[in-house]
């Protein structure tokens, strides 16, 4: 390779190797100065000798061009050769010494406004240059901005076209707009991908969470999401940016000067704010220099500065101990904070975190309320209060909470996903799990999302339509066992033992003491008659847990299933002995003794566990059975339009009709039945 371009060329380093491109950096060495440049290899795949003689004066066209340019602007690579063998082509361009963007940008640690300002106005002026040429870079993105190390200006490199012109394939997908995808480039198409730095510049967040094929979008326009990820940002700063990342480029600003026109204009009213800011001080300072009023603004001048600086010392070292997990010693830092400003909405925010963490959701809740005090348009603040409160089994008022955080914040996935968590607890399904639509809608790739609308469907009999939902929770995230375990149980539900089985297993092997799912692994076991390993699954779940109530339900499930039915009751027993208020341990022990002929038994345990449950369809529906064999047809009546009726409201279709079918036997020509 290197005797194509000069003899004098060496292999330095090889910077990178794909399919169809090489790109090294080499060195030559001429009257004993050595300098460094950058070679790219380009593998032409096409046979064809014709088509190969037009990409080649295809590529010499748009190397010439970027010569011109690099040797009319100083910010521009510069190309100093274009040559071919072999059906091989070598591009000789100039090595830019320092650092691209993507190593300033680091994620996690977003850059300032003013950094990325300064960023934006500099390679904007270059894009002017660019474009006034009749050149669209096409491939902008953080690696290919670099700050030169000789006199820190931005440089400009790693041009589109000539890339493009032998494989069609350029630029990263996360800054590359959709026309340019679909092979029509425009100016503005540069300006999306340079949104697309700034983007990522002022969050810290990866550019494929921003604007990958999963990223957050509007559900009603489809534009890029990102104020989620830093809400304090300049309100027209972020006008801008919006502007410049518009999906359609036709809502784009159709020119690099366009923006950089707006984004003088921010700058200047910055500038004038502070004149006018400082001007204001000095007329308060000098006209009161002998009241009371000075004394009071020279204390807030230089006490309070310090006093606010303390604070954000504990504050941050608070942060420091949250992440780290001592959220003891976070407790004490914000508290410390707080001491010395009694205003700080943030750290009160934070400690209410904290103390959420350790399970203290009164504190939490407490915290959360003065941080919504302090700042009422703080969607953090409500969304936090929001979970103390769910849990603290106040449900709506976590519902009302979370109302206020997408009040405030329409784009909020998270507060969308929570309030479906507390919708379902109050029954409301259908709400719920229209809220964990929207925040799929609002992040594809929200996997517990997809989690609890599965369960929902599956409650509602929505089987199928479940499994797909935990079937697009697994491919995101493979590693997740609850996953497994829900979509074993909607197997379960369809019949489908050996595919729950496989579930329960996968589940297991995530997570080995997963008790839930060696129960659900015995009770499908159980249904396959393969009691055996039923009974080696009861028996490790119990293993993990001597008290756990489910796995002693199951275990007398079990026995019932063997028709040991004293040997199941006596299993019932020891699960109420643990938990008196456990209602299906009442109904399974009040099947039990039907069973046993023991009716009044039967009847008192069915009634136990309606009183303790009250919404307990099936208990209602079994003491329905009994008082119909027992000829008390209007007591059973009853129990099945109230069991009909929960049914209904829970959106258990095939029990529903079942219950209906029964009320119809028992009274043919009622018209009060449930239609």
């Amino acid at each position: 390779m290197v005797q194509l371009l000069d003899v004098g060329y060496q292999i330095v380093k090889v910077l990178s190797e794909r399919q169809q491109t090489k790109t090294y950096l080499v060195e030559k060495t001429n009257n004993s100065i050595q300098r460094l440049f950058i070679v790219k290899q380009l593998n032409y795949p096409n046979e064809n000798r014709g088509e190969f003689n037009i990409t080649l004066t295809l590529l010499k066209g748009e190397a010439e061009s970027l010569e011109n340019l690099g040797k009319q602007h100083e910010q521009i690579q510069k190309v100093f050769t274009c040559t071919e063998k072999n059906k091989e082509f070598y591009l000789l361009q100039e090595f830019i010494a320092g650092n691209s963007l993507s190593e300033e940008i680091i994620q996690e640690n977003p850059l300032s406004e003013e950094q990325v300002i300064n960023i934006l106005s500099e390679v904007l002026e270059i894009l002017v240059f660019v474009h006034s040429k009749g050149v669209i870079h096409k491939n902008i993105k953080t690696k290919n901005i670099i700050r030169r190390e000789e006199d820190q200006k931005l440089v400009l490199i790693d041009f589109g076209a000539v890339k493009q012109a032998v494989t069609n394939i350029i630029g990263s997908p996360e800054f590359i707009p959709i026309e340019q995808l679909y092979g029509n480039p425009q100016y503005n198409s540069d300006i999306y991908a340079l949104g697309i730095v700034c983007i990522v510049a002022l969050t810290g967040v990866a550019a494929n969470e921003i604007s990958g094929a999963k990223s957050r979008r509007n559900l009603l326009t489809g534009e890029i999401v990102w104020r989620q990820y830093r809400r304090e940002i300049n309100p027209k700063l972020a006008k801008i940016i919006n502007k410049m990342v518009r999906t359609d480029y036709r809502n784009r600003y159709q020119s690099a000067q366009s923006v950089l026109n707006d984004l003088k204009k921010l700058q200047q009213k910055q500038q004038n704010w502070q004149l006018n800011h400082q001007d204001k001080l000095w007329l308060i300072i000098t006209a009161g220099i002998a009241s009371f009023i000075v004394v009071g603004v020279i204390s807030w001048l230089f006490l309070a500065p310090d006093s606010l600086d303390a604070a954000k010392v504990f504050y941050q070292k608070g942060v420091t101990n949250y992440e780290q997990a001592n959220y003891e010693g976070a407790i004490q830092n914000f508290s410390e904070a707080i001491n010395i400003n009694s205003k700080y909405g943030q750290a009160y925010n934070r400690r209410g975190d904290a103390y959420y963490r350790l399970g203290r959701y009164e504190k939490a809740q407490q915290d959360s309320s003065e941080a919504i005090r302090l700042n009422p348009a703080d969607a953090n603040a409500y969304y936090d209060r929001g979970f103390a409160q769910y849990n603290l089994g106040n449900y709506n008022g976590a519902v009302l909470d979370y109302n206020e955080a997408l009040e405030l914040e329409p784009q909020y996935a998270e507060a969308y996903y929570a309030r479906g968590l507390a919708r379902s607890k109050t029954n409301d399904k259908l709400r719920a799990t229209g809220d964990f639509t929207k925040a799929i809608a609002l992040n594809y790739e929200f996997v517990q999302a997809y989690v609890q609308r599965g369960i929902i469907r599956r409650q509602l009999g929505e089987k199928i339509e479940a499994i797909k939902d935990l079937n697009e929770a697994i491919s995101i995230s493979p590693e997740i066992p609850e996953a497994y375990y829900e979509r074993a149980k909607a197997h379960h539900a369809m019949n489908e033992k050996q595919k729950a089985i496989s579930d329960y297993t996968k589940a297991i092997e995530l997570n080995s003491k997963y008790i839930e799912a060696y129960i659900g692994r015995g009770n499908a076991y159980t249904d396959l008659v393969l009691y055996n390993q039923a009974i080696e699954d009861y028996n490790q779940a119990l293993k993990l847990d001597s008290k756990s109530v489910e796995a002693i339900i199951s275990l007398g499930n079990f026995r019932f299933a063997l028709k040991d039915v004293n040997a199941a009751i006596e299993q019932y027993n020891k699960a109420i002995a643990i938990n008196p208020k456990q209602a299906s341990a009442y109904n399974f022990r009040g099947i039990a003794y039907l069973n046993l002929g023991e009716f009044t038994k039967a009847i008192a345990d069915y009634s136990k566990a309606i009183e303790i449950n009250s919404k307990y369809a099936m208990a209602y529906y079994n003491r329905g059975l009994l008082r119909t064999d027992l000829g008390k047809v209007p007591q059973a009546l009853e129990d099945f339009q109230k069991a009909a009726d929960i049914f209904k409201e829970q959106g258990e279709q095939e029990s529903y009709n079942d219950a209906i079918a029964r009320l119809k036997a028992l009274s043919p020509n009622s018209e009060n039945m449930t239609n």
